[in-house]
């Protein structure tokens, strides 16, 4: 993008504040919807810079309201809530040189931002080292303050601030900074915990009284002091000593503080099962806790120290949170920060969390998006594609690409990955490959690798350069890691996860052997290390041993030993969802390359097909495993992906059955837009027909209309096309309302969206209008042009949609008068196909040469006039009712070559369709819904139709020649009326 590359000199905080009042001042707070064109306007006239807002515990400079308390309560508030910041896990960082704040740093009022533990006491000679160190503007004048105290007057709360002080030093210089940052300043970075720490002024005078001395500090400065330690990548058996006094003090008197438990949870939360058995034996304190809660911030720390020990607290806990919740929502209006913190709990708490308390909290958020900060958006990031009522997954992009519009200075490379993953159009995935391409050349690649892979995994591009040069640089910098630590693995797993979820998004067109031959020495390597005798070298989870079997699979089959496989059996009782959801996305890599080859999955080499075979034996028998458990609801979305491959491998499995039982016996309040579009999406794979399943859908999507996601009503309609479901009690119109006011979200997807939307009558002027105008038309040709897809079918596909959707407003919508511009296109898939040959046909085409006797029926025909349905059997009768006899002739071409066969004598023309299995649903057999709209279409052009099934013709009842031509005979001279 123009203008991205840009000076990256460090501002100070003077006119970091500076710039963000003037910015500010320019924010409009209103609950505008997302706008796709304004986003990319955007990105074409001006720099898209990162935005140095301030997060969600920078009120002020963010113009929002700040009730007045004390100065303590203050101090406590802005520790509790920046403390439990999960988006940098290494706060503490310092340049290879001093920075300084700015001296002017005052004249703004940043009270707030600065982390202070202790009131001042003018008699405590204590207080006068420690007020100066609220105000300290670099690490050397904390050293310098700390070091001019007399040993007598020092004392732990000097330590104890003086370590905060450094927290907020680096808040101030690198946390209001972007989160990656260019080389010079990932340089400052990447030393500064190595720096504060060989410091001898830090080891004498910081951390040694901290931790010789801790017992004298207060609960605040003790989990404050033990946070900062544990950013500062401290080891366990450095700070055990004060977890041991948190506990000591929990145990003895009435429980640790609020703040100083919410601060021991998150050092608790990444500290694996030893984390989790300190929890634990924290509940009573939690549950108390919960039960006293009652202004924002107590709700606030509430919900944070909930969400880190979400894995040990038990159900009447969270019983008790929701219902103290709910009470108080009704009757107590929370700040914006606090209902992000409260919403992103219930979310991650699943099954638990009630349907309508989290709607009650989004609409809450929605209300408030325009003042959601810079670090809840990225928090909320991870959620849009899940559950979430659509208003409030609008809202957010909303104000996300508000966000962007408002940057004036710095790239924020991870809020327009975010936002971009949502964008559609060839223009705007150019601007966002020029960003990314940018940020790929200007930055360190170690710093925003897992920045920008969202944005490149979404830009969806024919374009391999920017996928080179990203997965090319991956691996030169796993590489360099391996030599500096060649028994390294878990950033070699992490790189094959990522690349494989790749791929699968690209439907496996892209490939990068540099990075696969890398990725499958490493896999093997730690499988071998893990299989050795007599001992293992190496523990692996059951999620990392998902990743490697599925990487393996996915690009190793033919090569991959079976004892690996094997072992799939032993992990698979032990993973997750997604996990098993993983697996299934490296066999659908192995098939995919297959399918593409032109061949049958049974056509792999023995060795893969045992390999695959296996693999999908182990995954079915888990699943329905899995499906008797309580917890059925959790598994059903892994259920479905794990059938598409089965069906794909082996053919139709009975664990379908089986999981739409379970997901029809679930209660309507279990139901949410995600469940519900995954197993529309599991139907329409099969052409699977069930219809109570079909019944609960259509209900909680018309019941549900206004928060639901106008995907999951898209797929809905293409499930309803796709099986020719038809329900009167069904409004198609407001469904097709949702589809229209969202027109610019479906990108192409819209024709098919049209599609639909024709089946049931509701292709409307409006729509016809946006679909059928010559910029729409250009940007189709552009998309193709671009794509990632248009090496395989995909272009092909969108031609034959757009054609069959100019067919459907010509015959269903005469009053928009659309020409017909697709005649060329038919004439060249005739010249290049073949007349439809298969023994039934042949053998309905005898006996109705036998029944009406030579030149009477027309086969294989495909006419203009007709716009080139192709009718199996056509045969026409005069006045008399008797066939008109005529030469068959090849399939015609062009309006010129048709000779009208007398018109005037013809007085009714039948259409007799022959259909394969492939035109029935399964399940429950009835016709799809691309037959019935052909017939439905010949019917207005003229036609009598009538349709033969093998199923009817093949039936016993039928194996008489006499008894099949009485059928025909009853059908074409209508002798069963």
């Amino acid at each position: 993008m123009v203008g991205l590359r840009t000076s990256w000199s460090r501002l100070s905080a003077q006119r970091l504040l500076q710039k963000r009042s003037r910015w500010n001042n320019q924010i409009i707070r209103n609950g505008s919807s997302f706008n796709p064109q304004v986003f990319s306007s955007t990105l074409n006239s001006q720099r898209c810079c990162r935005l140095c807002c301030a997060t969600y515990y920078k009120r002020d400079m963010c113009n929002r309201s700040f009730p007045p308390i004390m100065r303590e309560e203050a101090s406590q508030e802005s520790l509790s809530i920046s403390a439990e910041d999960e988006n940098a896990e290494n706060l503490f960082i310092m340049d290879n040189k001093e920075l300084v704040l700015d001296s002017d740093i005052d004249d703004h009022d940043m009270s707030h931002l600065r982390i202070k533990l202790y009131p001042i006491d003018e008699s405590d000679p204590q207080s006068e080292p420690i007020s100066r160190l609220y105000e300290a503007a670099s690490v050397q004048e904390v050293f310098d303050i700390i070091s001019s105290v007399p040993q007598i007057n020092y004392s732990p709360k000097i330590a104890s601030q003086a370590l905060v002080s450094l927290w907020d030093i680096q808040k101030l210089l690198f946390k209001l900074g972007p989160i990656f940052n260019p080389e010079e300043d990932i340089r400052n970075k990447t030393g500064f915990i190595e720096n504060i720490k060989a410091n001898q002024i830090f080891k004498d005078r910081v951390l040694r009284p901290v931790l010789d001395m801790h017992r004298e500090l207060e609960d605040e400065p003790l989990c404050a002091s033990l946070l900062a330690l544990k950013k500062m990548d401290y080891s366990i058996v450095v700070i055990e000593a004060l977890i041991d006094e948190c506990l000591r003090r929990n145990r003895s008197g009435p429980g640790l503080a609020l703040a100083g438990l919410s601060r021991l949870s998150v050092v608790l939360r990444s500290r694996g099962l030893y984390g989790q058995c300190i929890m634990g034996e924290l509940s009573p304190t939690i549950f108390k806790y919960v039960n006293e809660m009652i202004d924002d911030l107590e709700v606030r720390l509430v919900s944070i120290l909930l969400r880190n020990s979400n894995r040990v607290i038990s159900e009447t806990i969270f019983k008790a949170y929701a219902t103290r919740l709910n009470t108080l929502l009704d009757n107590t209006d929370f700040e914006t920060v606090t209902y992000c913190k409260m919403f992103i709990f219930l979310l991650d708490s699943g099954k638990l969390s009630p349907p309508e308390l989290i709607h009650k909290v989004s609409y809450k958020i929605k209300d408030r998006a325009s003042d959601i900060e810079l670090m809840e958006l990225l928090s909320l990031q991870k959620y849009l594609s899940g559950s979430l009522p659509w208003p409030l997954i609008e809202a957010l992009m909303s104000r996300g690409s508000r966000v962007i519009e408002e940057c004036q200075d710095r790239p924020r490379i991870d809020l327009i990955s975010y936002v971009g993953t949502f964008m559609r159009g060839p223009l705007v995935k150019k601007r966002l490959a020029q960003i990314a391409n940018d940020c790929i050349d200007n930055n360190d690649f170690s710093t925003i690798q897992n920045v920008i892979y969202p944005l490149i995994r979404s830009l969806k591009t024919d374009d391999r350069t920017i996928y080179d040069k990203y997965w090319n640089s991956a691996v030169n910098l796993l590489e360099k890691e391996l030599v500096l630590n060649p028994q390294e693995y878990k950033r070699s797993i992490h790189l094959a996860k990522n690349y494989l979820h790749f791929t699968h998004s690209l439907t496996f067109s892209y490939r990068n052997s540099w990075l696969e031959t890398i990725c499958k020495k490493q896999c093997y390597s730690v499988l071998d290390r893990y299989l050795k005798e007599p001992h293992p070298e190496v523990v692996i989870s059951p999620s990392e041993f998902a990743t490697i079997i599925s990487f393996l699979i996915a690009f190793d089959q033919s090569y991959m030993d079976l004892k690996y496989i094997s072992k799939l059996e032993q992990f698979v009782k032990n993973m997750k969802a997604l996990d098993i959801g993983f697996i299934v996305k490296g066999v659908d890599c192995a098939l995919s390359k297959v399918i593409k080859s032109g061949r049958n999955p049974t056509l792999l080499n023995r060795k893969s097909y045992e390999i695959v075979s296996e693999a999908c034996s182990i995954l079915e028998e888990e699943c329905a495993l899995r499906l008797v458990r309580p917890d059925t609801d959790a598994d059903l979305s892994m259920v479905w992906k794990v059938l598409s491959v089965i069906r794909r491998m082996k053919g139709d499995s009975p664990l379908l059955d089986v999981g739409m039982k379970a997901f029809t016996s679930m209660g309507a309040d279990s139901y949410d837009s995600r469940k519900i579009r995954e197993v529309c999406a599991a139907l329409m794979s099969g052409s699977y027909l069930y219809p109570e399943a079909m019944e609960l859908i259509s209900s909680y999507v018309t019941k549900n209309l206004e928060h639901t996601n106008p995907e999951t009503i898209d797929k809905f309609l293409n499930l309803t096309y796709c099986l020719g479901w038809e329900n009167e009690n069904v409004d198609f119109g407001k469904l097709a309302s949702v589809i229209e006011s969202n027109f610019d979200r479906f990108g192409l997807g819209i024709i098919q969206s049209g599609l639909s939307l024709g089946f049931h009558h509701q292709f409307r002027r409006e729509l016809i209008d946006k679909i059928f105008n010559v910029e729409f038309l250009d940007y189709i040709d552009e998309e193709i042009q671009n794509t990632y897809g248009k090496n395989n079918q995909y272009p092909y596909r969108l031609r034959v949609n757009l054609m069959e959707l100019n067919r459907i407003v010509c015959l269903d919508v005469p009053n928009a008068r659309l020409p017909w511009f697709h005649e060329k296109f038919c004439q060249n898939i005739i010249a290049q196909g073949h007349p439809k040959q298969s023994y039934l046909h042949n053998e309905v085409q005898e006996n109705l040469t036998d029944l009406l006797g030579e030149g009477a029926v027309q086969s294989n025909v495909c006419l203009p006039h007709d716009y080139y349905y192709n009718i199996d059997f056509v045969i026409k009768f005069d006045h008399d009712n008797r066939p008109i006899r005529v030469t068959n002739r090849p399939r015609t071409l062009s309006f010129s070559s048709i000779r009208k066969d007398h018109p005037d004598n013809v007085k009714r023309k039948v259409a007799i369709l022959v259909l394969s299995n492939l035109a029935f649903t399964k399940n429950v057999r009835q016709i799809k819904g691309g037959y019935k709209l052909k017939q439905r279409h010949l019917e207005i052009l003229g036609y009598e139709v009538f349709t033969i099934n093998p199923y009817t013709w093949n039936s016993m009842y039928m194996s008489e020649l006499s008894a099949k031509q009485q059928f025909l005979e009853s059908k074409i001279f209508n002798l069963n009326k």
